[in-house]
């Protein structure tokens, strides 16, 4: 599974959907709004209010059923899930790219925001 859209990309409840189009957790279709944006890599509890913009990124945010954000969407096993669903659409090295860009240069990703 890949995708045209860029990583960095506004995490919309739109362009979530269309990008990863199942649950990150069970792998079932996303159907309708029927879903929540899961904030996986870097959490909003984990960066000041004003970072926010920068990880609401599609390589940041996957889609969950509200059960399955509900009963798994702290644990371990779900940033499995999640670091599985992203790597297969945008590759495991983007993330990890992305992720030390954000940690490394606060300066130059609060600049494309």
């Amino acid at each position: 599974m890949t995708t045209s859209a860029e990583p960095t990309a506004k995490a919309t409840s739109s362009l979530v959907v269309s990008t990863y189009k199942v649950c990150a957790w069970c792998g079932k279709p996303i159907v309708g709004t029927a879903f929540e944006k899961h904030h996986w890599l870097i959490k909003r509890s984990h960066v000041p209010r004003r970072r926010f913009k920068a990880i609401n990124v599609l390589i940041n945010v996957v889609p969950l059923h509200h059960i399955c954000h509900q009963q798994y969407g702290q644990t371990k096993e779900m940033y499995l899930h999640c670091l599985g669903l992203v790597g297969t659409v945008f590759g495991k090295d983007a993330v990890w790219e992305w992720e030390e860009r954000f940690y490394g240069k606060d300066d130059q990703c609060d600049a494309e925001e």
